[in-house]
């Protein structure tokens, strides 16, 4: 063979070797994945169903050691330990029940990679049941509420609160209509009672801030009795954020959310930054903004929970209410140590809450490690620096909720999200400036015109207002109360009433005051204005609008009535595969009936009946002395 054709052979031979390299390497390598996968499921299936089962059986060890306890504390009288006990056994039963669903269902799904399959019995699920509201009347103790029609219930809050949904009368919506609140079909009354488990605390801190929260229009009515305390809110139809939440992420799969979601979701946190900007400009600071405080209808969010909201300007010291995860974790440690409300800006902590619940609309989860958590589901770059801003420390983080907004606006105009920059950002360009909120303020009462000497003494009244001066005293031993004087300081003080502008003599004489009217005459003027104050709410009747789209409604919907065909479809199921059994019964029973001469032998009344023993009979052969043939009964 020429050189030639052995040069030949060798490429050929060494370009399939090759192939073969890479065609093994192609398959064995997937293939070795595959297998250390499955290896690695089955081990981690192993380890849960032994290490599940472990647990079951010390659960119910622990429950079985906790009923004895339970039972010597019922005997001897100590109810409270008794019902310490039986909630730590209903804890035990709660274990129970879920090692045994991850023995039979959890760990046999996972092992399998059908994790998504069993998603909504374990997120959405308790999710829902943990939404559930409340009874929806009531307790008889705390009784009605004047002015409203109980029609449904929430779940109440963390506050303590009982929530209830309730249609106002005639009277107190036309009352809402003269404050500016427009025609109100239903409200929200959120309930304190002594008598139904509240405390004195909760009352306390829910009562604080009625006044701003009435100016800002939140507060429409509230009612304060030695036994109970409550306020009424408008009610805001639809489902919490949480819930909407995880519904999206259902929708859009694994990835993260899909375009629509995440354009939603964006303008959920513009209204929830919009809602917070009225609040700080009110001088107010929500607290506890997290996505079960964000009610969604439609494409609209709205705040609600009033629970913890606190003004601005307080002297009080900072306390750890809020919900953890959604709560800036700065305030913790200024809380612990005493510093006042008026000393930090409140605003940034609910701008750092607000990015909280931005990063768990998008990544479905909360925030475990604060601004160190990373954002890993298909989410924009700018998205990401907008949340990293908002939960960056204090010093750092956006000023004001403007701030934030207006970069959450960048993005939401840009036609693709995804190539928006962060140094596209308005809060980037050191050139730009965004118009903040004013600090809030005190309105200044308006400047009276200087009235001459003698209006103090001649019509008895005061300046408008005048600058004192009082000493500025500094306490040098709080123990004994020493202290000294440093001077002083000037004070203005208003008047208490407004001065009556003089007349003179001549013009009082001119001026000639109205005939009073007879009281027969204010009665019927009294009579009529009531009748136009009826006509006009019977008009308001006719012409008030359907209440809209999403009002509550607890009648039953189409999901109880898919719950009760259902249960009629067991118990027919049930009925149907006991029938044969029991037709077979009768037929075998009938059939005994035939064979047997008399299923029921006649006797005489008050005689006992003999028996027989089957066989007997026929061993004497026949009947014998005739209690064979009558009157025995043989067995």
């Amino acid at each position: 063979m020429n050189p030639t054709g052995l040069l030949a052979i060798a490429i050929a031979a060494l370009v399939a070797i090759i192939v073969a390299v890479f065609v093994v390497v192609g398959i064995t390598i997937p293939l070795a994945r595959a297998l250390a996968w499955f290896l690695g499921q089955l081990g981690r299936f192993v380890i849960g169903e032994i290490t599940d089962a472990l647990r079951l059986v010390g659960a119910l060890i622990t429950a079985l050691a906790l009923v004895p306890l339970t039972l010597l504390c019922v005997l001897i009288g100590r109810w409270s330990a008794a019902a310490h006990f039986g909630r730590a056994i209903q804890d035990e039963l709660l274990t129970m029940g879920a090692c045994l669903y991850r023995i039979a269902i959890g760990h046999p799904v996972a092992l399998f990679a059908l994790t998504p399959l069993t998603d909504g019995i374990q997120q959405r699920l308790p999710q829902v049941v943990r939404a559930a509201p409340g009874r929806d009347k009531p307790p008889k103790r705390v009784g009605q509420f004047e002015g409203y029609t109980i029609i449904g219930s929430l779940k109440g809050g963390g506050s303590g609160g009982k929530l209830y949904i309730a249609r106002p009368d005639e009277i107190r919506r036309a009352a809402f209509s003269r404050q500016g609140h427009g025609d109100i079909d239903q409200v929200v009354i959120k309930s304190f009672s002594l008598k139904d488990g509240s405390t004195l605390p909760q009352i306390i801190r829910e009562s604080r801030a009625l006044d701003a929260a009435r100016k800002l229009g939140l507060v429409l009515d509230h009612e304060l009795t030695n036994e109970r305390f409550y306020y009424v809110m408008r009610y805001v139809p639809g489902e919490s954020l949480a819930q909407v939440t995880q519904r999206l992420h259902a929708i859009s799969g694994d990835a993260g959310l899909d375009d629509v979601s995440l354009r939603r979701v964006i303008n959920f946190t513009q209204e929830i930054l919009r809602t917070l900007r009225v609040y700080h400009r009110g001088g107010l600071w929500h607290k506890d903004i997290k996505p079960d405080n964000i009610i969604v209808e439609g494409d609209h969010a709205s705040v609600v929970d009033l629970g913890l909201v606190t003004p601005l300007r307080s002297n009080m010291t900072l306390t750890t209410h809020g919900t953890e995860y959604f709560r800036d974790p700065e305030l913790v440690r200024l809380a612990l140590k005493g510093v006042k409300v008026h000393q930090v800006d409140g605003a940034k902590f609910d701008i750092y809450a607000a990015g909280a619940v931005l990063y768990s609309a998008i990544e479905n989860s909360f925030p475990a490690h604060g601004v160190l958590s990373q954002v890993k589901k298909r989410c924009p770059e700018a998205l990401k620096w907008i949340i990293r801003r908002a939960m960056a420390d204090y010093d750092q983080r956006y000023e004001t909720v403007d701030q934030m907004l207006a970069d959450l606006e960048v993005v939401a105009r840009a036609e693709d999200p995804f190539k928006v920059r962060p140094a596209d950002l308005p809060s980037m360009k050191p050139g730009v400036r965004i118009a903040t909120d004013p600090e809030p303020h005190e309105p200044t009462p308006p400047q009276q015109p200087p009235q001459p000497a003698h209006a103090s003494t001649h019509n008895g009244g005061e300046t408008p207002a005048a600058v004192r001066t009082r000493p500025k005293i500094r306490v040098r031993k709080w123990l004994t109360g020493a202290f000294e004087v440093e001077g002083e300081e000037p004070v203005r003080v208003a008047a208490r009433h407004t001065p009556r502008p003089a007349q003179t003599p001549r013009a009082r004489s001119t001026v000639r005051p109205a005939p009073r009217p007879s009281a027969r005459e204010q009665l019927e003027r009294a009579r009529a204005r009531a009748a136009a104050a009826r006509a006009r709410a019977a008009q308001r009747r006719r012409t008030r609008i359907s209440p809209a789209h999403g009002a509550y409604s607890n009648s039953p919907n189409v999901g109880v009535g898919i719950a009760a065909l259902v249960l009629i479809a067991v118990v027919t199921g049930v009925v149907l595969t006991r029938s044969p059994a029991v037709s077979s019964t009768t037929s075998v029973s009938e059939s005994n009936q035939d064979d047997t001469p008399s299923a029921q032998p006649f006797a005489l009344e008050g005689t006992p009946v003999p028996v027989i023993p089957r066989g007997a009979c026929d061993a004497r052969g026949g009947d014998g002395d005739g209690l064979c043939g009558f009157g025995g009964v043989a067995r």
